[in-house]
């Protein structure tokens, strides 16, 4: 871990050693060292796949190391709570919560609910779960995880599916909590105005982690030189394994006045400047994303006029009229509950109107994003997903090895037998992305993309 925590004057409730994890096909992270301080904010970030997930659930207790330990301050509670909002189909807010709690004889569980769930911001207490808003379903896991009083709550892209005003609300409730914090979360401005320290979990550096005291704008800062001090080391390491090799090359008879020991430490070198090369080039890569068109010249694909909708009795919008044309960037944003995935919904066809009409152009061609990522089939592995038939792909007329295709996208070969319910929510976007790019639109409808 690089460099030691600064945290360590506030009591430790959490303190990791030597943590690793793998999946079948591939590792995870290893050799994570790490302690979490009472009263602390912690922003865990890193590249999808990394295993901030996995890493979150086993210091929660939700899932079990393959090495290292985990070792927590007698009486300490925790609380994780997933990026993924699921509760039963017939869920009230107050029966989710009030499930999450025992009677404790002081108030009844519903009392309890009631009061976190106020807290919270919900005033319909006994409204379907199924009709609120990926942000107010957010809440609501929030309101769960709360129930339990925990000392140390964990949350997973806690900012996804809020809109602006949610986002400010979590700042504020983080920021004026009790409670100790670690968030995964890709969200720069939240990391900004909410940690008191970053950690990263990534291949690029020695020990899997780089932490820094402070904000988002301080961690880079201090990121940065680390970087380059690391590429400065790997510069001097090449030169010296240069001259060994050199050295190494004049043969037996000029090797003669050389030890066994100097061997052994040209090669100790070698391995040394490839472990710090694979460690420089893991920042660096990143995926390209080319959606094809098809290029039509209608010069008005979508036409929605006068078009109103309702959902769970409550109306959304009416009268709204809305154009889309060739080349047209529109990006929809409102608070939670407002309508923009139903207005979605609406455009692809999955959904009809109340009132209005809705025009599309002869034969047009819509390509969809869904945030719940509901084409994805956790049991296929990574290969079926790319590539159901065969192990080729049709992209934009070339066919491209499945491998290649699978790589274009940031997944290595031996990941191909990896099942899709084991991907992190990053990589399962990219999977999504990935079959998006193979079939030509006239619109593409993308639901909160970044998720």
């Amino acid at each position: 871990m690089i460099p030691p925590s600064e945290a360590t004057a506030m009591p430790s409730l959490l303190n990791v050693r030597n943590l690793a994890k793998s999946h079948p096909s591939n590792l995870l992270f290893e050799g994570v060292d790490m302690q979490v301080a009472s009263g602390e904010r912690i922003g865990l970030i890193g590249p999808n796949g990394a295993g901030k997930s996995t890493l979150m659930r086993i210091l929660a207790g939700a899932d079990t190391p393959d090495a290292g330990e985990v070792a927590r301050q007698k009486g300490t509670t925790q609380v994780y709570v997933s990026q993924d909002d699921r509760f039963p189909d017939d869920a009230t807010p107050m029966s989710a919560v009030a499930a999450e709690l025992d009677d404790d004889g002081r108030l009844d569980p519903e009392t309890r609910a009631a009061i976190v769930l106020s807290r919270l911001g919900f005033e319909d207490f006994e409204r379907s779960v199924s009709t609120l808003s990926g942000g107010w379903r957010k809440r609501l896991s929030l309101a769960c995880a709360l129930a339990h009083e925990p000392d140390v709550l964990m949350l997973d892209e806690p900012t996804n599916h809020l809109d602006l005003e949610g986002v400010v609300w979590l700042e504020q409730f983080v920021k004026q909590s009790n409670a100790t914090f670690m968030f995964v979360t890709h969200d720069r401005r939240f990391l900004e105005n909410t940690a008191t320290r970053i950690i990263e979990l990534s291949k690029a550096y020695p020990g899997g982690t780089f932490e820094a005291e402070g904000n988002y704008t301080n961690f880079i800062r201090r990121k940065e030189d680390f970087l380059e001090a690391q590429a400065a080391a790997q510069s001097v390491l090449a030169n010296r394994v240069r001259r060994d090799t050199a050295w190494l090359r004049q043969g037996i008879q000029g090797r003669q006045t050389r030890n066994k020991t100097q061997v052994d430490d040209a090669t100790t070198r070698r391995g040394e400047l490839k472990a710090i090369k694979d460690r420089n080039a893991a920042p660096t890569k990143a995926t390209t994303i080319d959606f094809q068109a098809t290029d039509r010249k209608t010069k008005r694909l979508l036409a929605l006029h006068g078009v109103a909708k309702s959902m769970g009795g409550k109306r959304l919008f009416a009268g709204l009229d809305l154009t889309l044309t060739p080349g047209r960037r529109l990006g929809l944003v409102g608070v939670n509950g407002s309508g923009k995935t139903t207005l979605l919904r609406l455009m692809s066809g999955e959904l009809e109107p109340d009132a209005g009409t809705i025009k599309r152009a002869a034969e047009l061609r819509t390509v969809v994003f869904s945030q719940h990522r509901g084409t994805l089939v956790a049991e296929q592995t990574l290969q079926e997903a790319l590539c159901p038939v065969g192990d080729m792909v049709d992209f934009q007329g070339r066919m491209v090895h499945v491998s290649g295709w699978a790589k274009r996208f940031l997944f290595e070969p031996d990941q191909l037998s990896t099942y899709v319910g084991n991907l992190s929510g990053g990589e399962q976007a990219r999977v999504l992305i990935a079959n998006l790019m193979l079939d030509p639109a006239d619109v593409l409808l993308l639901d909160e993309p970044t998720n």
